[in-house]
């Protein structure tokens, strides 16, 4: 009895593969929540997405942390300790989407999605 070792090996490294990559997928999937959800949460990557006070924007430089206050949909606030790399467009953004968890009623996250009016959307066309 001659049994091909090939196809059977293949098979499994294809499965451990899907595994492998679903598993990745699903450990970094996280969705938006609320302030109050993130402070009821005890996950290390949460998505906390609101609205950026920019008048709260507060640099630590001696500290490599950006403190800011985000506002979510319910109107709860957060304050925000950001100790990622620098932000350039941080002034500009219209919301913001803060990664990380909640400690000590306070939001730390180490990475940031900014979302910035596009300067690509086109201005109204004129009625003819």
């Amino acid at each position: 009895m001659n049994i091909r070792f090939g196809p059977i090996f293949t098979f499994v490294l294809v499965a451990v593969a899907i595994i492998g990559v679903s598993w990745a997928f699903i450990a970094n999937a996280s969705p938006y929540v609320t302030v109050s959800e993130a402070s009821k949460s005890g996950a290390n990557n949460v998505h906390l997405k609101g609205t950026l006070d920019k008048t709260s924007i507060r640099n630590d430089v001696a500290n490599h942390v950006i403190t800011f206050k985000l506002k979510d949909v319910n109107g709860d606030v957060a304050t925000v300790d950001y100790s990622g790399p620098p932000l350039q467009d941080m002034n500009q953004a219209s919301e913001l989407v803060a990664i990380g968890r909640m400690k000590n009623n306070r939001f730390v996250s180490e990475k940031l999605l900014i979302k910035c009016p596009s300067k690509y959307e086109g201005k109204e066309k004129p009625q003819i």
